[in-house]
């Protein structure tokens, strides 16, 4: 792999506190830095960041055509024909990211603290050819991937692409909804996320994007499809049997009503409760004593009423 390749990839998006020195433009204190954690062997160097408050050299990380050397709190180097896997850690409210680089022998992590760690991985993904795994649960993966694809979109990676005045509309809209998701609980975090990644897949399929974030998204869409289905025949089971329960009371068995009589006081649910409180009231009541978020009622409900 030649240093021309990686030099043209890396720049100051790389560093987030610090100085970044290419090849061309390498400092004195360089030659500190080979000695307090790089390595004799070094003859040629791609990018050099001095991560340190002096700039003298003693925290930062040398990046040579063959190996990467840090010391940013932890110290080593790690060639890049030995990684073995990348890893993006991160999650809804927490902003810790991570860059996670694995080897046979271990492996290090990255935070955010000097260098992105989003950026520095595409970087060794296209040094080493290697995807990027995300330890990241299916909602967040969602949100990922319709970030970089909007990005992308923003970005003019799509060359041969022009969008119209509504599609760019549109892009705007996807853009701010995904910024307000972000601030939500992870209820109502997860519930819009599974409504917007079906609308920002068919935006980019109608769009003819052909990119691997658009394949995950595509796939995670049809996996919620199939549990919304699961969702869509336990109501349909439910409401039969409550219209089975209703036509037996109404012939004077009371069995199935007695057995709803009795599962709703082992949640804790008093009808007597119920008496002379508006549709809001007992959707508020039903979801305090259920657990569940008002979206998900709402949606539970509008279900119900479309079976009838």
């Amino acid at each position: 792999m030649s240093d021309e390749k990686i030099a043209f990839d890396i720049d100051q998006k790389l560093v987030v506190n610090g100085q970044l020195y290419l090849k061309d433009q390498l400092p004195p204190q360089m030659s500190f830095a080979i000695y307090a954690y790089g390595s004799p062997d070094i003859l040629d160097v791609v990018a050099f960041i001095d991560a340190s408050q002096e700039q003298d050299g003693s925290q930062g990380m040398i990046i040579t055509p063959q190996a990467f050397y840090f010391q940013l709190g932890q110290t080593g180097h790690i060639n890049f024909e030995d990684i073995t896997s990348l890893q993006l850690e991160k999650h809804h409210q927490n902003p810790s990211v991570k860059a996670i680089v694995k080897t046979a022998q271990g492996g290090f992590a990255f935070r955010r603290q000097t260098i992105d760690p989003e950026v520095f991985l595409d970087i060794l993904s296209q040094v080493t050819g290697l995807h990027i795994d995300l330890k990241m649960t299916v909602h967040e993966k969602v949100a990922y991937y319709i970030s970089i694809v909007l990005n992308d979109l923003a970005g003019d990676v799509y060359e041969d692409l022009e969008l119209n005045q509504e599609e760019k509309k549109f892009m705007k809209e996807l853009t701010q909804e995904l910024q307000i998701i972000e601030g939500l609980d992870e209820e109502n975090y997860c519930y819009e996320l599974e409504h917007l990644c079906s609308r920002a897949w068919e935006f980019f399929d109608e769009l003819g994007l052909d990119s691997e974030e658009v394949d995950e998204l595509y796939k995670i869409h049809e996996e919620f499809e199939r549990l919304h289905q699961i969702d869509d025949q336990k109501i349909n089971d439910a409401q039969a049997f409550y219209d089975e329960m209703v036509n037996q009371y109404q012939q004077g068995n009371t069995q199935m009503y007695d057995q709803v009589k009795d599962a709703m006081a082992q949640l804790g649910i008093d009808e007597r409760e119920l008496a002379g409180k508006s549709m809001e009231d007992i959707k508020d009541y039903f979801c305090h004593r259920l657990g569940i978020s008002r979206n998900v009622m709402d949606h539970l409900i509008q279900k119900m009423t479309h079976k009838n």
